[in-house]
């Protein structure tokens, strides 16, 4: 219909005098007349109209009201989702860059072996996957001492999790271990164990 949309605002507010000079008709009138002499701008009116009157019901006093919940309903889509750190350190068996999601007791107890494979404790911190998920971010292995990484918050949005993290690298110059580490950050997040989670970094 908006296709063949050829009135110049002028035209059109000629219309409308023509129609309330000739039939002294008021909004409603003048909106059945434009729907009569002009097909093109008759749903425009209809809709402008409708509109305008609908504002003007509601009053500027409630408007206050409308954007409050407006903001609330975009507040609830995005939420923070608390987590626990199972472990965190610089010392790993995972030795490549690595961010996972572990949704299964069969999947953590294969993490946990590899990660822990150079220590004495192959029985990993007990987690109940039935309502939690576990979410690591490895660093890979470095150089030296003096790099970091932490897992630093996690939203929900609708069927989805993002889980923000931080990396530290050593300054210039900095005093380090001069030994090869491989920092990590291992979280439970209490949540949807279906959610399909995200990672950003932050800086």
């Amino acid at each position: 219909m908006f296709s063949n949309w050829a009135e110049s605002k002028d035209q059109i507010a000629v219309t409308i005098r023509s129609c309330r000079q000739s039939h002294h008709m008021n909004e409603r009138h003048v909106v059945a007349q434009m729907c009569l002499r002009r097909s093109a701008v008759a749903c425009a009116c209809l809709i402008a109209f409708a509109l305008f009157h609908a504002v003007v019901a509601l009053g500027r006093s409630a408007m206050p009201a409308i954007n409050l919940a407006s903001a609330q309903i975009l507040a609830q889509s995005v939420y923070e989702v608390t987590f626990e750190t199972v472990s965190k350190g610089s010392r790993s068996g995972v030795r490549d860059p690595r961010q996972v999601v572990l949704r299964s007791q069969g999947e953590w107890n294969a993490l946990w072996a590899q990660h822990v494979s150079a220590d004495a404790k192959p029985v990993p911190p007990p987690l109940d996957f039935a309502r939690e998920l576990v979410v690591a971010v490895f660093l890979g292995e470095k150089p030296t001492g003096g790099y970091d990484v932490a897992i630093s918050r996690a939203q929900r949005s609708d069927d989805a999790v993002i889980v923000y993290f931080r990396e530290r690298t050593p300054a210039p110059g900095a005093i380090v271990t001069q030994s090869l580490t491989q920092p990590f950050h291992i979280v439970r997040i209490n949540t949807d164990v279906n959610a399909m989670v995200t990672f950003r970094r932050e800086s």
